[in-house]
């Protein structure tokens, strides 16, 4: 199908004869939109491939683009290596770009509360997938413990086992008049080379945990909401400091920290010791800070934390953290989000003509290559591919995998 089609669709086309000249002129400008994009060459429609069924918590994930890319609030999240989905509570499963096919699946172990033990968890699983799409972490309450469970590949790489009490340096002992200690933001980081960083406050502390095939290696306490890079050498601190993780024997060390501007969003650590904000500012631990024209809105960021995905009006752009540099395009109106690709050369760019929603890939400069009519699909996320050629789609009921 000829992107002629994208826009000609007789579902877009108006009743009225009387606004049938104005929808023509329209539906023109949007194609020679679409036709300088796409530098005239015939765009390929995605065609669906599989699908899946999702985990309630995945069904329930409102917040489809969240830039910090959380797997445990999200429910997928997309790798090098695939897809990684959570298709029951505690059941993952990475599958491949191309076909669909299982790579591996790990349930894991359940979390345990007791109502009469001295904590109180305010998330009891926490849990993470490498940017490769290898490794899985999942961090779990155990009632006074902590475990932290890690899987390469499927198969079990490790546990660590830490007594909460070991972390307070004190034992807490329940009893009939003492409240409660509230354990509070448990979230993992789970690294390409195997290890994870686990963070949890515990009594106005927070923790940041390494955590290797041996267990705890190196811990750091002290105050703040720690966000962490996918690469682990570096965090946002209290979305206020950006700040260099230095692992010193069997301590972590917060060093070189950068003050970023308090009226620019939230923060998120990328890859090289870089932070983003929601309006695009990028701020280096070394070099200078990378300032964008107002109006950015930062949508998403690839889960290695090396691209950006913004938009403002009817513009997309991709935007490489590391050095700053952009390339932008036009879509044809009504612009809504997108995303970019691990490549960095390609975005997807979602959009609405007429009354239809539609998804289009572009590839650096701006050559459209393939599109998707949604339909009636109540779309909650797409994911690309690293090249662009799949996208996963999640609905209210599955996932649904694309490609062209």
């Amino acid at each position: 199908m000829h992107e002629h089609d994208l826009l000609t669709d007789a579902s877009i086309r108006p009743a009225s004869r009387r606004k049938g000249w104005i929808a023509a002129l329209v539906v023109a400008a949007l194609l020679a939109l679409l036709l300088a994009a796409g530098t005239g060459r015939r765009a390929k429609p995605y065609r669906q491939v599989a699908r899946y069924p999702i985990a309630k918590q995945t069904r329930d994930a409102l917040m489809t683009h969240d830039a910090s890319r959380m797997l445990g609030a999200l429910g997928i999240l997309p790798c090098a290596d695939g897809f990684c989905l959570r298709e029951a509570e505690y059941l993952f499963v990475l599958r491949d770009w191309a076909t669909g096919e299982e790579r591996w699946r790990v349930t894991t172990p359940t979390p345990r509360m007791t109502a009469t033990g001295p904590y109180r968890w305010n998330r009891a699983f926490a849990p993470a997938v490498s940017p490769d799409g290898r490794v899985l972490a999942a961090a779990l309450a155990d009632d006074a413990r902590l475990r932290v469970h890690t899987w390469r590949d499927g198969r079990q790489q490790g546990e660590a086992n830490i007594a909460l009490s070991a972390l307070l340096g004190n034992p807490i002992r329940s009893s009939p008049v003492m409240a409660p200690v509230m354990v509070a933001g448990l979230t993992a980081c789970a690294m390409d080379d195997g290890r994870s960083f686990v963070t949890l406050h515990i009594a106005q502390t927070a923790y940041l945990l390494l955590i290797d095939a041996g267990g705890v290696s190196a811990r750091y306490a002290g105050a703040g909401e720690i966000r962490l890079a996918p690469d682990g050498a570096s965090a946002v601190v209290d979305n206020a400091r950006l700040v260099k993780l230095a692992v010193q024997g069997a301590t972590i060390r917060l060093t070189d920290e950068v003050w970023l501007p308090v009226d620019q969003g939230n923060w998120y650590a990328c890859a090289g010791g870089t932070a983003v904000s929601d309006a695009g500012h990028i701020y280096r631990l070394a070099g200078q800070p990378t300032l964008p024209e107002k109006g950015w809105q930062v949508a998403t960021i690839t889960t290695s934390k090396r691209f950006a995905l913004a938009y403002r009006a009817q513009q997309s752009r991709v935007l490489e953290v590391a050095t700053g540099q952009s390339w932008t395009i036009d879509v044809p109106r009504e612009n809504y989000s997108g995303d970019a690709t691990e490549d960095g050369q390609h975005l997807l760019a979602t959009f609405h003509a007429g009354v239809r929603g539609y998804i289009a890939l572009y590839r650096h400069p701006g050559r459209l290559l393939a599109w998707m009519r949604l339909d009636q699909l109540e779309v909650n996320s797409w994911w690309p591919s690293p090249d662009g050629r799949s996208v996963a789609l999640t609905t209210a009921q599955e996932c649904l995998l694309y490609r062209y």
